[in-house]
């Protein structure tokens, strides 16, 4: 395509030269997240203190969910990762924990949709799904109660477990959405850098499976995030979209936006 420039009774052709925008990271946190560049998967890193729920802050080994809480902490606290650090620390407990306070397991936010709903009340974040072509979100979640052998402190508490069924019912009620894979190519662009992508799952009675960070690498938008099979934290090679049609467990996505 060329445009015409008429200048002095001369005509003038240049070509037009069309940019495509990538997003790029620029963002504090998101700097912080590509700091954890490498550093070792270890799951279950919540569940290896004493018998009391004591606040875990490990920074050397994550898992997919502790990943984001250290980088959202680092947001909201304007404190890098350090678990010697008083404020970071009290950023920590505020979004791991109901109502931002470590009151014993029962009140750890365990399932993420719980973790999106009580940040989203603290004024943390935003879910945009519904921003998106979205369908409801699969029902019901119960996952912790009809697998108590799965969780040291459920068998160890069996008192526990009334409280955890509560939270179940209660998420079980509500209205959640959630992107289908098969949808998503034509919406990505509208996923920001730095976005909490949060994985919905086709295993029976737990929402999300997986959770990690947008990042848009070449044009395309992929996950940062813990990865178990690769044993530490990547870029995941394969653009979100792909990475989800690999996967036959993983039927689509929320979308989390931290103020």
């Amino acid at each position: 395509m060329k445009r015409y420039l008429i200048l002095l009774g001369l005509i003038l052709t240049f070509p037009v030269v069309k940019t495509k925008i990538t997003q790029k990271r620029s963002d504090r946190q998101q700097d912080v997240a590509f700091s954890f560049l490498g550093k070792p998967y270890a799951g279950a890193t919540l569940e290896k203190g004493t018998n009391d729920e004591i606040l875990i802050i490990n920074t050397d080994s994550v898992d997919c969910t502790t990943f984001v809480e250290y980088v959202v902490a680092s947001r909201i606290s304007r404190r890098k990762p350090d678990a010697n650090d008083s404020i970071y620390r009290s950023s920590v407990e505020r979004i791991r924990y109901r109502d931002g306070k470590n009151k014993g397991y029962p009140t750890r936010l365990h399932y993420f949709s719980e973790w999106i709903l009580d940040n989203e009340k603290k004024g943390v974040l935003k879910e945009v799904t519904d921003l998106f072509q979205s369908e409801p979100a699969p029902q019901p979640i119960n996952f912790m109660t009809t697998h108590t052998e799965s969780y040291r402190q459920l068998k160890e508490h069996p008192d526990y477990v009334d409280s955890i069924r509560l939270t179940e019912e209660y998420l079980s009620a509500l209205p959640l959405r959630y992107i289908p894979k098969e949808k998503l190519a034509s919406q990505t662009s509208s996923i920001r850098e730095g976005d909490i992508i949060a994985i919905v799952t086709t295993v029976k009675g737990l929402d999300i499976s997986h959770v990690g960070f947008a990042t848009w690498q070449n044009d395309q938008l992929h996950l940062l995030h813990a990865s178990q099979t690769q044993k530490k934290v990547i870029v995941d090679p394969l653009p979100l979209t792909d990475y989800l049609m690999k996967n036959k467990s993983q039927k689509g996505i929320r979308v989390i936006r931290i103020r």
